[in-house]
């Protein structure tokens, strides 16, 4: 059998290690989730590389050892920059929660030499972490198209870069498509509607309070019949309470920057709710015209992140929806951003990126097998790809695949 015959395992767990005379090559989990933070993993596995290697363990499995979102903390499974294994000050640390680049070095070294393969778990579906940009895929995607499935409400946001001081009504409501595969209409529903007037990193800031009142200030029938948001970071709760229903909030602001974060409230699934419009009132009601400025309003996702590696820096255009054909989706399983952003394969730089990434991992760090983490939502086509570039071919991989028997056996398949 080719050693690079790729295995897809529901979950796999060495808890006995087994005797040296075993026939099977033994893969032995070399990490626990809650590994103690504060950088001494990779000396605690060079440390112990002689005792596993004594008992006939032929394979140690590293945990991804690339800086994340979370800095000294991250498991590396919110991975931000592939080229960083503890060498650049970034996210508050230069270590990982496991070591330094040069102790993991040791440790790689230490597993060879006790004539073990230092397999590494790597991370393709997704990246956490990025500063706001705008994203005119995303916004195609939400406003022109309103494709399903929803996108997640936390990855993305309404933003005014630079509104004039001023009352703005903004309006609510569901989008112009029912996708439901229940019977209930996506269109109606329970929300939450936060403005803020700095930029913020989610659903939660400082100051943020809530309200709620669903006896809404409607919009249905035209602007300014509306419910105050009386402070800046108020999350205000309502419900969108039939197809076609208008909610109306307005905000006085003081100009600058202005965005509204939308979410789905509701207990029984993902509603679909969008801004439909905005007014802006320079004067406030002192009889001065009104001006429908919803043209103003941007789709920002956060997807912009420069890497202190200097490679693999990304932005909006490395992830679904994208402008790639075939591609310009968030469709189930393979480009839902189920974690982070969900990268894009078919986007010439990420490619290049992740295969030079794949060089790097066995050429400079010195790994010799990779555990695919998400291997569920990870295209089997991308990674068919992948493991036959030169220098990937004829090692060992193993896949996390939570399926059916069937499922996974048709992405072994296709990836063999």
């Amino acid at each position: 059998m080719r050693k690079s015959l790729l295995t897809a395992i529901l979950a796999l767990w060495v808890l006995l290690v087994l005797p040296a005379a075993a026939q099977d090559p033994v893969l032995f989990q070399g990490f626990y989730w809650d590994v103690p933070a504060g950088g001494t993993w990779w000396d605690t596995l060079a440390a112990k590389s002689p005792e596993l290697g004594d008992a006939g363990v032929d394979m140690l499995w590293f945990p991804s050892p690339f800086k994340g979102f979370g800095g000294a903390y991250d498991m590396g499974y919110g991975i931000a920059d592939h080229f960083d294994a503890g060498e650049f000050d970034q996210n508050g640390t230069v270590e990982t929660r496991f070591g330094s680049r040069t102790e993991l070095a040791a440790a790689i070294q230490a597993t060879h030499s006790a004539g073990m393969e230092a397999v590494c778990d790597i991370v393709f579906n997704h990246v956490f972490g990025g500063n706001p940009e705008y994203n005119p895929f995303l916004e195609d995607y939400i406003l022109t198209r309103s494709w399903w499935p929803v996108m997640p409400y936390d990855k993305y946001l309404y933003v005014y870069e630079s509104a004039p001081a001023g009352r703005y009504y903004v309006q609510l409501s569901g989008n112009q498509y029912n996708h439901s595969q229940t019977g209930y209409d996506d269109r109606e529903g329970y929300y939450s509607i936060r403005p803020w007037f700095t930029h913020s990193s989610g659903m939660n800031a400082d100051g943020q309070a809530h309200w709620y009142e669903w006896d809404i200030g409607d919009g249905d029938s035209g602007p300014f019949d509306a419910f105050l948001i009386d402070l800046p970071g108020r999350v205000m709760e309502g419900q969108v309470n039939g197809v076609g229903d208008v909610d109306e909030f307005y905000i006085d602001h003081t100009g600058g920057w202005l965005e509204f974060k939308l979410n789905s409230t509701d207990g029984s699934g993902m509603r679909d709710f969008v801004v439909v419009q905005l007014w802006y009132d320079p004067d406030i009601n002192q009889g001065g015209d009104d001006y429908e400025v919803s043209s103003q309003l941007k789709i920002y996702s956060y997807t912009n992140l420069p890497t202190a590696s200097n490679r693999f820096p990304k932005d909006y255009r490395n992830y679904h929806p994208t402008d790639q054909a075939g591609h310009n989706d968030i469709a189930y399983e393979y480009h839902y951003p189920y974690f982070g952003n969900d990268l894009c394969y078919h986007y010439a730089p990420t490619l290049d990126s992740l295969k030079a990434w794949g060089e790097w991992l066995t050429g400079t760090l010195g790994f010799d097998g990779f555990r695919f983490d998400l291997a569920k939502g990870t295209d089997p086509a991308f990674l068919a790809s992948w493991i036959n570039e030169p220098g990937m071919t004829d090692r060992y991989y193993v896949g996390e695949h939570w399926s059916s028997a069937g499922e996974i056996k048709s992405w072994v398949d296709q990836v063999n």
